[in-house]
């Protein structure tokens, strides 16, 4: 009778800090989401004013974008590894965001670099 022997490998320094910076880049990305959106939404509709009335609509479609997106990231802070389909949509989302934005705020560009570090810090990585 043979004794089989089982290697468990712990879990490697790469993907513990890619966990915790994905973790971390994840949920502050939500919060500056849910935050701009707050604000606007606040700005917009509370505190009216008048030469805002044609732009409404405009101001609750991103307000609208901005909860969708933060609403995606929080789904993928518990077990991103098992979400590829929603990283890669929230990826897709904001490029195609920054590229409609930059024509108008050139500071839109920097939204390429957060998705460049959240792919760089996705922990399932093929």
């Amino acid at each position: 009778m043979s004794l089989t022997k089982t290697h468990t490998t712990p879990i490697t320094s790469s993907k513990n800090w890619r966990a915790k910076g994905f973790t971390l880049i994840t949920s502050l990305l939500a919060l500056a989401l849910m935050a701009a959106a707050g604000a606007e939404f606040f700005h917009a509709w509370i505190l009216r004013d008048a030469a805002d009335g044609p732009h409404l609509w405009h101001i609750s479609e991103l307000v609208g974008l901005a909860i969708l997106l933060a609403g995606t990231l929080l789904a993928l802070l518990r077990r991103p590894e098992k979400k590829p389909l929603l990283a890669q949509f929230l990826v897709l989302s904001m490029v195609i965001l920054a590229v409609g934005v930059m024509f108008f705020e050139i500071k839109a560009a920097a939204l390429f670099i957060v998705m460049g570090l959240f792919v760089a810090t996705y922990p399932a990585t093929r």
